[in-house]
């Protein structure tokens, strides 16, 4: 009985990861981040759902590895907390279309509230999150806050997990989990 739930198992996650391929961010702020607390509600966003955080090469550099390399050398600093590390796979996989870089893809029960812990949170707090504001040196960068609403779905802790691999994999965000 177990391998026979298991294969319809197969079946049903082949058919997820196929609808997945049609899931669309839809934009829903955009602001420099020294403004971000004027800007932000994150009652907006009080869902069940994924984000993709980006953020807009500065016209200051030329291409992507003059950015890459200013952003690295910034975000690699032992004074940062418990934040998450770059992905250096999906920089080698990253294709950009614009100037927007997709830097983190994550999940959650209420959006809102975790999209303002990554941009909120002092840093010397435990949680795990970005924390770009306590970072300093995005400041007067440009970023941009997309959603997924999956408020819809029952089977959460199964189905959104998976939901956000396949979209990592999509997007290559340049932080976040390997």
């Amino acid at each position: 009985m177990i391998k026979k739930i298991d294969s319809e198992i197969s079946k049903q996650m082949k058919i997820l990861k196929d609808e997945i391929k049609r899931f669309e961010f839809e934009d829903n702020y955009k602001f420099k981040l020294n403004e971000a607390r004027q800007l932000f509600n994150e009652n907006q966003l009080n869902f069940k759902g994924v984000y993709l955080l980006e953020i807009k090469k500065s016209e200051k550099f030329r291409n992507f590895n003059e950015w890459f390399f200013d952003f690295e050398k910034n975000w690699i600093n032992d004074k940062f907390h418990n934040t998450p590390r770059l992905r250096k796979k999906s920089i080698e996989n990253l294709k950009i279309n614009d100037d927007w870089i997709p830097i983190y893809i994550g999940k959650s029960k209420n959006v809102g509230k975790r999209i303002t812990q990554h941009l909120f949170l002092e840093n010397q707090k435990n949680t795990y999150a970005l924390k770009l504001e306590s970072k300093g040196f995005l400041d007067n960068d440009n970023l941009r806050v997309k959603t997924i609403n999956l408020d819809y779905i029952d089977n959460y802790d199964q189905l959104v997990p998976v939901i956000e691999n396949e979209l990592r994999i999509r997007f290559n965000p340049i932080i976040g989990k390997q």
